[in-house]
């Protein structure tokens, strides 16, 4: 802060004497604005001071044309807005952060936007999208030996772990959790690790790792000081709760949620809040007050209100709300909130069965690339071992060819171990894909897809459209339960889905009490 005043100082009194259109003087003169508001009001605790210096400075960047800092400055506004839960305004901003960066080739902060395009469009339920940001990111800053390249890698890392969590693939997902782990603390960046660390116990535990996952826990608690870092303390906290709620320890779990909360307060903990009141109410449902759980579920709901939630905890929300009233009344609230609840996990499967294809076809790949990185690396190996033979006397000439010899028959039967087993993984992988293409689209549209590698539009002459409605299903789901009411819904929509597949009838979708079919897809058939 004394330093930043200091610049401030110094380039007003050069400015005073002649210098007034000077690029540099007043470049400078802005990062002292920015730096004085990030270091002195910061520790003052002073958030509108702050954010008037950093208006003072980007104003000024933007009068003399200095697009480096522009980019910079508005790179660090979306990050703001999305911190706050405006991320439908960070979005646009972040893009124009990353023209200016790719015009400018600053190599460092256009992998640093992509990584947060890829968090952006991930929180929006866009995962393929999110995924390619992200690797873009890994790929353009890996082998960069600055620590703030590694930090972008293992940010990026730790995304694409939560994308494949979300897509119930908690092995692969725990595989980048543990190289972003492994990035941070080489990086020496603790509160980071810590944040990874919390991930790799939630996944650990839900394949039944209890030891495992305590012991991450316990690893990211001894790196974070929660005086210091109130957020990620936050994120701990969250973690303890759901090891002690699966272990039935409630009383704790409770303790340690409410805690969590303690450290959320501000707009600027709005995401973690949302996740602290998210097992707030899970353990307050698994101790059955449902009242508590209730005005919890409420709180969480005045936020979407206020900011956009990721479409995940919106739909945790719905859920939230079904459970409650499901077990309180009235069943026509329950109905609504499930009904919400199927409307949100319809928008994000329909979206991630489709792209999940494509996040098999990326193991397929990291499958061959790692056979071909095992290929060069036994290349090396013997292109090493032939070196050392020449250099030998030749009295041990024979030796060391017979040595040779043992090294590549044992470098070649490993490599055709290894390519085996590769290849199972391979013919495994294709055969999932192929089975999920022909539950997500009829048999001829799938073949067409994996012949062609798209599907052409058609046109039919004669085709039936079929929309159901329950007559009246308002009136009766006042008389019934919620749990009698879904259930009569899946025994009906059981029923049909029978019928449909008897009679060559295309599924489209469910919507509540709705079911919609279509005859005469997508194979043209005179009686439709």
């Amino acid at each position: 802060a004394k330093y930043a005043a200091l610049t401030i100082e110094l380039a007003d009194s050069l400015l005073a004497h002649g210098h007034a259109g000077d690029y540099d003087i007043l470049t400078k003169k802005g990062a002292g604005i920015w730096n004085l508001g990030a270091k002195l009001y910061t520790a003052m605790g002073k958030p509108d001071s702050v954010m008037a210096c950093e208006r003072r400075a980007a104003a000024l960047w933007t009068a003399i044309g200095n697009n480096d800092r522009i980019a910079f400055a508005n790179t660090y506004f979306a990050g703001e807005l999305e911190g706050s839960g405006h991320r439908e305004q960070a979005l646009p901003m972040l893009q124009t952060c990353l023209k200016a960066h790719e015009a400018l080739r600053d190599t460092f902060m256009i992998g640093w936007d992509h990584c947060n395009l890829g968090r952006l469009y991930s929180d929006q339920g866009d995962a393929a999208t999110a995924l390619d940001h992200l690797l873009v990111c890994v790929r353009l800053l890996q082998g960069r030996p600055d620590k703030a390249s590694h930090g972008s890698v293992a940010q990026a890392l730790l995304d694409i772990g939560l994308i494949y969590k979300r897509l119930q693939q908690p092995d692969t997902a725990l595989r980048y959790y543990e190289r972003s782990a492994e990035y941070f603390c080489s990086s020496a960046m603790p509160i980071q690790a810590a944040i990874a660390l919390c991930n790799i116990a939630s996944v650990r535990s839900e394949r039944h790792d209890p030891q495992g996952a305590w012991a991450a826990i316990n690893e990211a608690r001894r790196l974070i000081d929660p005086k210091t870092d109130p957020d990620e303390a936050a994120d701990v906290l969250i973690g303890i709760s759901m090891l002690h709620r699966k272990e039935g320890h409630l009383d704790s779990a409770l303790k340690a949620s409410q805690l969590a909360i303690s450290y959320c307060k501000g707009d600027n903990f709005l995401p973690r809040r949302t996740q602290a009141l998210k097992e707030l109410c899970n353990v307050q449902l698994a101790m059955d007050r449902t009242r508590e759980a209730l005005h919890t579920a409420q709180d969480l709901e005045h936020i979407a209100d206020s900011v956009q939630l990721p479409l995940i905890d919106r739909r945790s929300l719905a859920w939230m709300f079904y459970a409650i009233y499901a077990k309180t009344g009235p069943p026509a609230k329950a109905l609504e909130a499930y009904q919400r609840y199927v409307a949100l996990d319809d928008s994000m499967n329909s979206e991630t069965a489709r792209r999940k294809l494509r996040f098999i076809d990326l193991q397929r790949q990291a499958a061959t690339d790692s056979l071909k990185a095992d290929e060069e690396r036994r290349v090396q190996h013997a292109e090493s071992e032939r070196r050392i033979a020449a250099e030998q006397g030749r009295k041990r000439l024979f030796m060391f060819a017979g040595m040779g010899v043992l090294l590549v028959a044992g470098g070649l039967w490993g490599r055709l171990r290894y390519t085996r087993r590769t290849k199972k993984v391979i013919e495994a992988e294709r055969d999932r894909s192929d089975n999920l293409l022909l539950n997500i689209l009829p048999a001829e549209i799938a073949e067409e897809l994996k012949a062609k590698g798209r599907a052409d539009a058609r046109d039919f002459e004669m085709v039936s459209i079929l929309f159901t409605d329950f007559k009246g299903f308002t009136e009766a789901s006042a008389k019934l339960s919620a749990q009698d009411l879904v259930s009569e819904i899946n025994t009906c929509f059981e029923a049909f889905d029978h019928i449909i597949a008897k009679h060559g009838i295309e599924k489209i979708k469910t919507i509540g009490d709705a079911y919609m079919a279509a005859g005469g897809l997508p194979v043209p058939h005179v009686d439709s």
